[in-house]
């Protein structure tokens, strides 16, 4: 997630899919001091709060907060598979956790390119109906909504896109977020090509939400499509500059992009080195074999 079809995937799917932030008191009544590890996870250093969430998990398994964050650490990691399971076994412990389902769709969502083909259609479904649940949980989850509404646009019908259901559920996201709406509307003027209006509708977007990076690199994808290739060049650096939230695109996903549009501007010596850097980011297994073929592709 060559890069349009992984930001078709990953910016219409895993971008969407990946959208969430939990502060550190989502279980206030449970006791354990995992203070120590949020606070690796909230300053970057994802994989020492993986290894210590990974550790108490395995020391208090009674402790349903330590498998939110285990799973959650997992998710960042890109351990899709035992991301899922945890999650899966935490919300049937905590059935109400809105946030908790929204986690679990996204890793669903993102897995969606890792399984056979025979699982594909039954994974993508199980990912819209988690995002739905959290959803329902919360309908205050600006989150939630803006997953259904991109995937009812994005996914194809056979797996439960509806865009004429993603219009009514689009208004319902307007009453609660402004901005991500614009998103939304943002990538229906691009697909119209209507390039202009919709670049002028995700700057706006990206203004209003100052807290996550993501919309810089959906704008680097709509400029690299056209291909405007210096712009792109400039957003992706724009966005490698921000302070960014953990769910927000990963460097290898990132260096993927770069990667790409350095390729496009016949400049292989600098996509093989954000090739190469990307794969020792850790990637998803699916991420580092797009990365794999575009290094051989040079």
């Amino acid at each position: 997630m060559t890069i349009v079809e992984p930001l078709a995937t990953c910016l219409k799917l895993a971008f969407i899919s990946a959208i969430v932030l939990i502060g550190s008191n989502t279980f206030a009544n449970q006791r354990a001091d995992s203070s120590l590890y949020l606070e690796y996870f909230e300053q970057g250093d994802y994989r020492s709060a993986l290894q210590g969430f990974e550790k108490m998990s395995e020391q208090n398994p009674q402790l349903t907060e330590l498998k939110f964050f285990h799973g959650r650490s997992l998710f960042r990691d890109g351990q899709l598979e035992a991301a899922q399971e945890v999650l899966e076994e935490f919300v049937s412990l905590q059935p109400d956790h809105s946030d908790g389902f929204l986690i679990l769709g996204s890793i669903r969502i993102n897995r969606v390119n890792e399984v056979s083909i025979f699982k594909k259609v039954g994974l993508a479904k199980a990912g819209i109906a988690a995002w739905r649940k959290a959803a329902v949980l919360d309908p205050s989850n600006i989150e939630a909504h803006y997953g259904v509404v991109s995937f009812l646009f994005n996914a194809p019908s056979i797996v439960g896109g509806d865009p004429e259901q993603g219009v009514l559920e689009l208004e319902v996201l307007r009453q609660l977020n402004p901005a991500y709406a614009q998103l939304v509307d943002a990538e229906i003027h691009f697909k119209a090509e209507r390039y202009e209006t919709a670049e002028e509708i995700l700057d706006t977007a990206s203004q209003q939400i100052p807290d996550r990076a993501f919309p810089t690199i959906i704008q680097a994808n709509y400029l690299y499509q056209q291909g405007k290739y210096t712009q792109a060049l400039q957003k992706v650096a724009d966005y490698r500059q921000r302070k960014k939230a953990w769910n927000d695109p990963g460097s290898a996903q990132v260096g993927l992009m770069a990667g790409n549009i350095f390729a496009a501007v016949n400049d292989p010596n600098r996509a093989r080195s954000e090739f190469t850097n990307a794969l020792k980011q850790n990637p998803s297994k699916h991420l580092r074999q797009q990365i794999k073929a575009a290094l051989k592709a040079l």
